[in-house]
């Protein structure tokens, strides 16, 4: 779906009731709310959910320094890592801090959502929920409007479950093992 930046703000000036930007320069309160917004609400829209589009994956490389304690070893995270969804081995636990995933393995794969800021990748899902996303948190600012702020919020958090709900349709769905005893009555 190609889709400007800018479309992204009239998206959520639209179902504010407010009058589209023809400019993100434009010197106005609806511009200058987008401008504010934007970059961490994408950010954290991008966080709420593993939306496919956003996923990376990565074999990160031993840490020189090991944690201090708790944990064997530190692999440094890639720059663009926002959040860790997965490894490739659910059986060992491990925790990210400070841009560092700590674990007691020796090799490490991750599936990640990166920082993606090219609009033109963005879903048509992800584009929604964004665009509800600002509308909520420009609400006050371009309306004064605070019943818009809660209504928009509800609205997004909609658009996360209809994610949800779409990518359980998609893909091949996740195999899990059997035991010793199904195997042998399926025999």
């Amino acid at each position: 779906m190609a889709v400007a930046k800018i479309d992204i703000a009239n998206r959520a000036l639209v179902k504010l009731g407010a009058e589209p930007l023809t400019s993100l320069s434009e010197d106005n309160d609806r511009a200058v709310a987008f401008n504010q917004l934007y970059n961490a609400l994408r950010e954290a829209t991008l966080e709420a959910y593993p939306w496919r589009f956003a996923l990376k994956r990565a074999q990160l490389a031993q840490g020189a320094t090991a944690p201090t304690w708790g944990w064997n070893n530190a692999y440094p995270l890639p720059a663009d890592c926002l959040k860790v969804e997965s490894t490739d081995d659910d059986d060992y636990q491990w925790t990210v801090e400070q841009g560092e995933l700590y674990s007691d393995r020796s090799d490490m794969k991750i599936v990640y959502i990166f920082n993606v800021t090219d609009t033109n990748t963005f879903s048509a899902t992800y584009v929604e929920a964004l665009s509800e996303h600002l509308a909520s948190e420009m609400a006050i600012a371009v309306t004064g409007e605070s019943n818009l702020k809660q209504f928009h919020w509800e609205l997004y958090q909609l658009k996360i479950k209809e994610a949800r709900t779409r990518d359980s349709q998609a893909g091949s769905p996740k195999k899990f093992p059997t035991s010793d005893l199904e195997n042998e009555r399926h025999a």
